[in-house]
């Protein structure tokens, strides 16, 4: 009898702990926005690194997506030599209209937009399923690179870097490039959209380029900075910034040269490349 009870108050409790009721109701506010979420039930995996909440009916897809994160948080923090400390929530939406039934990105103050189908709320990670395991693999994967690099940029601060604005350092068309060039590489559509900017020369009014345009030409720099100097000095470049406010003082001290001069070296870097061709 006793180990019968035992076993049962065993079974309730892994069951506690794999499984929890996440939220009910209308609404869970998150700073100022408020985000709305339906009357069915959530629940969610534990893990160590991380939660990932999951409408009842999508286990499989939450299974899938704490394989894909962890998989991409290890390569993360090998790339950027950095061991992110502490534990995310991640919300996934079997769809797009369930997404939308959330009122993330009714404004803009207290979130990021990685792009596609992820946003970030502090530490919460919130995105949607597409029906394209690809293409949410990315998404997961930006996501991931995203939340490391602002807490590179702002340590314990990052979850507050949104709500105040605070500087980083580093300009934004860097920052999306920098992201990019990790979750994308040198791909054949990053490659074709630089060879583009550099050959029509529109790369020369950089002021005058789309924020889109502006972030494939911070890819193409992060890019440069690989081929000619080492992946493996991006993470300290990353470093020094958080420590200056101020990224041309991180590559005048590890590269050698002041922003204009890397713009120009950039250029020139791919303009060679392309004209030759």
């Amino acid at each position: 009898m006793i180990r019968r009870l035992l076993n049962t108050l065993l079974f309730w409790l892994i069951f506690s702990v794999s499984y929890g009721q996440f939220y009910q109701g209308s609404y869970q506010e998150f700073g100022k926005n408020r985000v709305q979420y339906n009357s069915f039930s959530w629940k969610y995996h534990n893990y160590l690194r991380f939660k990932i909440y999951y409408s009842g009916i999508n286990e499989d897809l939450a299974v899938y997506t704490a394989r894909t994160m962890h998989h991409y948080l290890q390569e993360a923090e090998s790339k950027l030599d950095y061991k992110f400390p502490e534990k995310l929530d991640v919300i996934v939406y079997e769809s797009q209209a369930k997404f939308r039934q959330s009122n993330l990105g009714v404004n803009n103050d207290e979130y990021s937009a990685v792009g596609g189908t992820s946003r970030i709320v502090g530490s919460k990670i919130f995105m949607y399923y597409e029906g394209d395991h690809q293409k949410f693999n990315r998404n997961i994967k930006g996501a991931v690179y995203e939340v490391l690099l602002m807490h590179m940029l702002f340590g314990g601060d990052w979850k507050d870097q949104l709500k105040s604005n605070m500087n980083s350092g580093m300009p934004v068309w860097l920052e999306k490039g920098l992201i990019s060039y990790f979750v994308k590489d040198w791909d054949d559509e990053v490659e074709s959209r630089v060879k583009d900017l550099i050959l029509t020369k529109k790369i020369d009014k950089f002021n005058k380029l789309t924020d889109e345009e502006k972030a494939y030409a911070g890819h193409a720099v992060w890019n440069y900075i690989a081929e000619t100097h080492g992946a493996t000095l991006i993470p300290n470049i990353i470093y020094v910034t958080r420590v200056t406010k101020n990224i041309e003082r991180a590559f005048y001290s590890l590269l050698g040269m002041d922003f204009i001069k890397l713009n120009k070296s950039y250029i020139s870097f791919y303009r060679s490349r392309y004209v030759e061709e």
